[in-house]
């Protein structure tokens, strides 16, 4: 059986509310801290300074559970394309990165380089992986611990056409696919942001699961079963529509367009109703007015989808981000619902 991963995106932004000392570690194999942000002359950052983060490394090493430097992040491309093709540019980077991994004692790098668009890119890309997988290498050799190297890749060739699957496969431990976001308001109907299967309703959705998303990785790019990890986004999307499938209302602000899942049982308190999707295997919230429609994820749809990527053979789940489903009494029902569908 393949060791199974439990990774969650612990983000810089949720550290003033949620503190690594709040973090019930039990459920994870890693974390992955996100971002360490860069320019294009290779120089790094992070948001309110919080990378490197020894109090969540040595907590996290406590509980037995790695943790991931994460690399670049939201349209990060705009400073990794440019930094990476310029070999100046590209060794500070490389150089500053491993520093910041020595630093905060972190178990690794996660590069979230979004997106390489061009063939150039594509290239600097495996360049970047190969590069990284070296030095990381070396300074397992000369620390006695294995660094791993893993990669959020996105899951269709609407981006994923500049990515190079057999050329970054020999230096990354495992592929965070981002297997959501499949919808949105730039769609003309309310189809659902993450389904694991597709619906008879929305006449595109064949390519727009999960299920679709991690075989791209495997059919199209060439990446065994075993390395891939399918995403979890503990985020709502809400959209301006009156119902599920129906037309979105373009450009219309539903003031729901994120919604943490820490949020759905304030809205159901509120009158919002809850329906289950059979055919996607998700559920939805449908406002009071009829104006709004929220696909998102509970219990039961992580459960499902933990238990698909069990049985069809994939590496394991990641979950973005980890502060989204915690409620006031430090629950964490997604985290939780996944961590029993795959238990160790």
């Amino acid at each position: 059986a393949v060791e199974r991963l439990v990774l969650g995106y612990y983000p810089t932004w949720v550290a003033y509310s949620f503190p690594p000392s709040k973090i019930d570690f039990r459920p994870y194999t890693h974390l992955a801290h996100a971002f360490l942000m860069n320019d294009a002359d290779g120089n790094v950052s992070s948001e309110g300074n919080q990378v490197p983060n020894l109090e969540l490394t040595n907590l996290a090493h406590k509980a037995g559970v790695k943790v991931l430097l994460s690399l670049g992040g939201e349209n990060s491309g705009k400073t990794m394309n440019p930094m990476a093709a310029n070999p100046a540019s590209f060794d500070r980077y490389v150089g500053n990165v491993l520093k910041t991994v020595e630093q905060g004692d972190y178990d690794g790098a996660d590069l979230d380089w979004e997106m390489p668009e061009s063939p150039e890119d594509s290239s600097n890309y495996v360049k970047l992986a190969k590069v990284l997988r070296e030095r990381l290498s070396a300074l397992g050799l000369k620390k006695a611990r294995k660094y791993e190297l893993t990669a959020a890749l996105p899951a269709s060739d609407w981006y994923g056409k500049n990515f190079d699957g057999p050329g970054i496969l020999p230096h990354l431990d495992y592929g965070f696919i981002m297997t959501y976001l499949f919808s949105g308001p730039w769609r003309d109907i309310a189809a659902p942001s993450s389904p694991l299967k597709p619906s008879s309703k929305d006449p595109e959705s064949p390519g727009l699961t999960i299920q679709a998303g991690m075989n791209y990785w495997v059919a199209s790019k060439g990446w065994p079963k075993e390395k891939l990890v399918a995403g979890l986004n503990f985020d709502g999307m809400g959209l301006a529509a009156a119902a599920p499938y129906g037309p979105v209302r373009k450009g219309e602000k539903t003031g729901f367009e994120r919604v943490k899942y820490s949020q759905v049982s304030e809205l159901l308190g509120k009158g919002w109703r809850a329906w289950w999707d059979e055919e996607a295997r998700i559920p939805w919230l449908l406002s009071p007015d009829a104006r709004t429609v929220v696909g998102y994820e509970d219990p039961r749809s992580v459960g499902e989808k933990t238990a698909w990527a069990r049985t069809a053979g994939y590496g394991g789940v990641f979950f973005w981000e980890i502060s989204a489903d915690r409620l006031a009494d430090g629950s964490s029902p997604l985290v939780a619902a996944a961590a029993s569908a795959w238990p160790r």
